[in-house]
């Protein structure tokens, strides 16, 4: 970064002196060009200013020092290596400026010898209230060879002048070599490359001020994980989620406190992220930083099983009209009643930035807690843009529904949200789809949550008629709320009879629809098939049985659709029970042109067995399939030899491929193998590793160390199809990757594993970025070190099950071109 920044040199300045005495007031109006009579320094604030000295262009980077006592351990660690220090005094405060020996001592005793001092007497408007005389003044200065300024920080008068003044005195030190500046071309770094711009200096400063050791381990950790998250947009990320040291009662555990407080005026982090951990301080100790730093723009602070704090922290959101904050997910914590009402809800009701995203998921809110959540939202102008809204596991209630009711009405057509997630959250579901219905048609909402809340048998009228109205909805789930067939025959009608909406995702997975819902479903799709909108059908755990399964693959039916993608009727058959009958029918899927994607999944008492076979004759016809998901079908080893022919037609357009859970074993293993010999578009396909665990446990010791040489021998015959077919493995990425969200085939849209919310998270988290999983990539060289490490395996102890790598296939080091991002608001 600091390669490409145009100065000539890059001198490092102080302020001290006294507290009140303006320090901060007189670097604001240097920088911003303005008097902004804040608040006393709480530790130590930053900024950087160009002037402009014999032709060479200097970058005075300039620290901010606390004057009050408890905080001078800190001051002391800023002085070293500083080219020069501005000591600071009020002429009206006569103890200001006795107390000049010992400022001016401390920074003699701490600092290089050839630091440059200047004196200044600040506050000259306020002449009249004078108590310290210029000749006083200026004794004092020439005794300890000062130049002497005064100023005002309130009228800008000689405050350029001042840090001018300081700095020709260093530029002239520097080119007689008496000292030397941090600039392009030398050895020295400039501050830029410091490890966060100073942060790592200010955590060990807040160290030595709370008298607590500094760890090397989180040092290291930060470091690291700075030069792995600075990206083109700028964004620096303190991600403490890995770092195991902060949480409570582990040995070694390391105080978070300064760790905290060194975000106080730090300027390099836009954002912090520590979610999953033990340590119920940390709510408390974030509240601090947050009254000073300036730019923070996202806050992620998830199940950290803090359960005090909340109130300050809305406080000091609150106080803090500089904080740039768009982003706040305080989700998995349990939040009081009392700290929503007197903290949060104020502090986003008077917050200066607008939210775009809000996470208060499984927080415990109450229905009043939740209305004043919602009130706070509707008085604050600045939160209009709120796009992502997710309070799903609390318990709305009647109240809190109202609460949302007003919202939505206060805020019609100018919401901007596009996204509600009230999963599992008690909603009232009349007074919820009447809000949306009335107020939010025609607004941006294009995705809703109300999974897990129970309907009445008239509620679906509500959400039909949310339905008929909305303009934009674009995904619903309605999963596990209890809907009967007549309820959703009438919902889906109102869904495919909407020519407004387009390209939907309807999930309905775990309502008991069974084979009559399945009819009624089929009659909707006849009627209105062929200008179907719905591009996503999820119809997991419906009871539907071979009778449903039949009937909504019929000609009639799914078939008749011609913008359905994506299909999903995981576990609706119980094993043995005329799973032939329903084999045919399935098949039919693989015959409509637009499926790209088909999950069927089973489990052990819901599975389609050896079976399934019949359907792949089918598959190796479809070259339009991008996906396939038939995980837990326990299908055998003929079906799946039968599978992996069929998934190599040369013509298959295949991407996404999942087939654990189905006896896998080492021979069809390596007819797997075979499958990467041949053209093929696999780039994302997850190792069965959980069969390849069930049939280790029926072997020996001695079984199972041959078994690890032969898959490893398996994964070298996969790289040697790499070597032969090097064009299609530079595309190919194969993992071990559970996390269904986070894959890396072309088409990353293929079905929700979890909430809506985590589809959100993982958007906004990434920034619309792909990340590499940790399991994804091995060292290059592991191949050469294989046969080595095999002999070091027999003379070890034989390990009861293989380790994670011994099922890792080697990838490319880079991912496909041309990756997409997660479905993107289309303003």
């Amino acid at each position: 970064m600091s390669s490409q920044m145009s100065y000539d040199h890059m001198f490092k300045f102080i302020i001290i002196g006294e507290s009140g005495v303006g320090k901060s007031c007189i670097l604001v109006q240097l920088t911003d060009h303005k008097f902004d009579n804040t608040e006393p320094t709480l530790g130590i604030s930053y900024k950087s200013h160009i002037l402009d000295i014999d032709d060479k262009t200097i970058n005075l980077r300039i620290w901010d020092t606390a004057g009050q006592e408890q905080y001078r351990s800190i001051t002391r660690s800023y002085y070293r290596d500083s080219h020069g220090a501005l000591v600071v005094y009020d002429i009206t405060n006569l103890h200001s400026f006795e107390s000049l020996s010992y400022w001016v001592k401390d920074a003699k005793e701490n600092s290089n010898q050839e630091m440059q001092m200047i004196l200044i007497g600040n506050k000259k408007d306020l002449e009249h209230r004078r108590k310290v005389s210029k000749e006083v003044a200026q004794q004092f200065a020439d005794e300890n060879g000062m130049v002497y300024i005064e100023t005002s920080a309130k009228t800008a008068e000689n405050i350029e002048d001042a840090f001018y003044s300081c700095a020709e005195s260093v530029y002239e030190s520097v080119k007689n070599g008496e000292m030397n500046s941090i600039g392009m071309g030398t050895s020295v770094k400039p501050i830029e490359e410091f490890p966060a711009k100073g942060y790592i200096e200010t955590y060990k400063a807040w160290c030595n001020y709370f008298k607590f050791e500094v760890s090397g381990d989180l040092v290291d950790y930060i470091t690291k994980e700075i030069i792995e998250n600075e990206d083109e947009e700028k964004r620096t990320i303190l991600n403490l989620s890995k770092f195991r040291g902060i949480n409570l009662g582990i040995e070694d555990t390391v105080e978070i406190k300064p760790i905290l407080h060194a975000l106080n005026h730090n300027i390099y982090f836009t954002e912090l992220i520590i979610s999953n951990v033990n340590n119920k301080e940390l709510i408390k100790e974030l509240a601090m930083p947050l009254k000073t730093n300036v730019t923070l723009t996202k806050i992620v602070l998830s199940s950290t099983n803090a359960t005090e704090g909340f109130k300050l922290v809305g406080k000091s959101i609150e106080a803090n009209q500089s904080l740039p904050l768009t982003y706040l997910d305080l989700s998995l914590n349990k939040m009081p009643d009392k700290d929503v009402e007197v903290g949060l809800s104020p502090g986003l009701e008077k917050m200066k930035s607008g939210l775009v995203q809000l996470d208060l998921s499984h927080c415990n809110l109450s229905g009043k807690s939740i209305a004043k959540i919602f009130q706070s939202l509707s008085k604050n102008k600045k939160h209009l843009g709120l796009r992502y809204l997710n309070l799903s596991g609390n318990n709305f209630s009647r109240q809190g529904s109202e609460g949302f009711q007003k919202w939505a009405k206060k805020t019609g057509k100018k919401n901007r949200t596009v996204m509600l997630d009230f999963c599992n959250s008690s909603v009232d579901i009349k007074i919820v789809c009447q809000a949306i219905a009335e107020n939010l048609s025609k607004s941006k909402l294009k995705y809703l949550n109300l999974s897990g809340n129970e309907f009445s048998k008239l509620h679906y009228i509500n959400v039909a008629t949310m339905c008929h109205e909305s303009r934009t909805l674009k995904e619903l789930d309605l999963s596990k709320t209890g809907l009967k067939p007549e309820p959703i025959f009438n919902i889906f009608n109102e869904i495919l009879g909407n020519s407004k909406i387009f390209n939907f995702i309807l999930n309905l997975s775990g309502n008991n629809i069974g084979p009559k819902g399945a009819t009624r479903l089929a009659e909707a799709f006849m009627n209105n098939g062929e200008s179907c909108s719905v591009e996503e059908l999820i119809l997991d755990d419906c009871k539907l049985n071979v009778d449903g399964i039949v009937t909504l693959c019929g000609v009639d039916a799914l078939l008749r659709s011609k913008s359905l993608k994506r299909v999903s009727l995981s576990r609706n058959i119980q094993k043995g029970k005329k799973v032939k009958n329903a084999i045919e029918p399935l098949s039919r899927l693989f015959g409509l042109q637009t499926l790209e994607y088909l999950r069927i999944r089973g489990d052990e008492k819901s599975h389609l067995g050896e079976d399934i076979i019949g359907c792949w004759e089918k598959l190796s016809e479809n070259t339009s399939i991008k996906g396939i998901d038939v995980q837990g079908n326990h299908m055998g080893q003929a079906a799946l030899k039968r599978l992996f022919e069929a998934i190599t037609n040369e013509e298959s357009s295949l991407e996404t491929f999942r087939f654990d859970k189905n006896e896998n074993n080492l021979n069809s293993l390596q007819e797997f193998s075979w499958v990467f010999k041949k053209p093929s578009n696999l780039c994302d396909v997850v190792f069965p590793k959980e069969d390849v665990e069930s049939f280790l446990k029926s072997i020996s010791k001695r079984e199972k160390k041959e078994l690890k040489n032969k898959i490893k021998e398996l994964k070298q015959k996969i790289m040697n199809g790499k070597e032969v077919n090097q064009q299609n493995f530079q595309k190919n990425a194969i993992s071990i990757t559970n996390d269904f969200i986070e894959i890396t085939s072309k088409d990353m849209r293929f079905f929700h594993q979890t909430q809506l919310a985590q589809k959100m998270k993982y958007s906004i988290a990434t920034n619309g970025k792909i990340n590499k999983s940790e399991n994804e990539n091995e060292n290059e060289n592991e191949n050469e070190n294989e046969s080595s490490s095999n002999n070091q395996e027999e003379n070890s102890e034989e390990s009861e099950s293989l380790e994670e790598s011994d099922f890792e296939i080697e990838v490319p080091n880079e991912l496909p071109e041309n990756l997409p991002t997660p479905d993107e608001d289309e303003d």
